[in-house]
């Protein structure tokens, strides 16, 4: 058995944690990201905003490093990943819906271009992953390659965070739990 089968079985930072929040992803061109400042401005304000009033959404540890409380929620979460190509960005639902409807971010796109895909759920590494583990991404892709669960997957410090589709999240948690990931 590798160090990472038995540490998935028995290393509690890496439960895999179903979160009861749904995330949309949109893209635009990477041309326009002088256009969407504001937007990106704002989304990141509104996510350290949330993070500051809701400080229980955080994984807390206490002085032993143990986590002390936890909220399996992904509300405030906003990812934007920026290439020469594109511009990604990540959110939960609430933030996804203000950006459809903000007509100005759409109308301003070269070419009305804002492409959307969602909903998504996610499934969390709880995390922080043991830096020395190898292949953890890869262990959990291929066990939802084989179930035939497609994967957006974004690695953060801490832990990995494993978006799919919405009405696979349960069979995402099963697929995983029989390939002896502990999902809480």
């Amino acid at each position: 058995m590798s160090d990472l089968e038995a540490a998935k079985r028995i290393e509690p930072s890496l439960a895999i944690i179903p979160l009861d929040t749904t995330f949309e992803l949109f893209r635009l061109p990477s041309a326009d990201a002088g256009r969407f400042v504001r937007i990106l401005e704002s989304l990141f304000s509104k996510a350290l905003q949330y993070s500051i009033e809701n400080p229980s959404s955080q994984s807390l540890k206490d002085a032993s490093g143990a986590v002390a409380s936890e909220k399996s929620s992904g509300e405030g979460y906003v990812s934007i990943t920026r290439t020469v190509n594109e511009i990604s960005i990540l959110v939960d639902a609430q933030v996804g819906d203000e950006l459809r409807r903000n007509e100005e971010w759409i109308k301003e796109s070269r070419g009305g271009i804002v492409e959307y895909e969602g909903p998504y759920g996610c499934l969390r590494v709880r995390g922080p992953m043991p830096l020395h583990l190898t292949g953890i991404a890869a262990n959990f892709t291929k066990t939802l390659q084989v179930a035939g669960i497609a994967v957006f997957l974004i690695s953060t410090w801490d832990t990995d965070w494993i978006f799919v589709k919405q009405d696979k999240v349960a069979a995402a948690g099963q697929a995983l739990e029989a390939d002896g990931w502990v999902v809480t």
